[in-house]
């Protein structure tokens, strides 16, 4: 099914239309609490995020960099969900594994949001989160 309608008589006609995931959703696994590995794909990347880190040294040269640390982060949005959903959902902000999913390989992310927030659009919720890669490279 690709279309819906629904004819609610006197209050009008409202038509859904179904389309397929999007090419660049993010699909991620966690261990829940319970013990199981559970995976979600995040249809939305809100964001991607550099973040740069220099030490810097001031010299008869001039100023020079001695070390950087770059950081990525990306801002992640469910797809609207139930309050159910997006509660069991949320239970990755505890679980201390969580990965992408990238070319079949389980790869390590750091989830770098404290709080679950969860979007309100009238009825319809989401959640965003902050993921960061896990193996994060220290200071070159």
């Amino acid at each position: 099914c690709e279309t819906l309608t629904d004819d609610a008589g006197d209050c009008g006609t409202v038509t859904y239309t179904l389309i397929p995931a999007a090419q660049e959703a993010l699909r991620i696994a966690w261990r829940s609490c319970a013990g199981s590995i559970e995976h979600y794909s995040f249809p939305v990347i809100r964001s991607t995020t550099l973040r740069v880190a220099k030490q810097r040294a001031e010299g008869i040269d001039g100023v020079l960099v001695t070390a950087a640390e770059s950081l990525r982060e990306t801002v992640l949005e469910s797809a609207y969900e139930t309050p159910e959903t997006l509660e069991a959902l949320a239970g990755l902000l505890l679980s201390p594994d969580v990965w992408i999913l990238r070319n079949g390989e389980y790869v390590p992310v750091d989830v770098r949001s404290e709080e679950a927030v969860i979007q309100r659009h009238g009825m319809l919720c989401s959640l965003e989160i902050v993921v960061r890669p896990k193996n994060n490279p220290s200071w070159n």
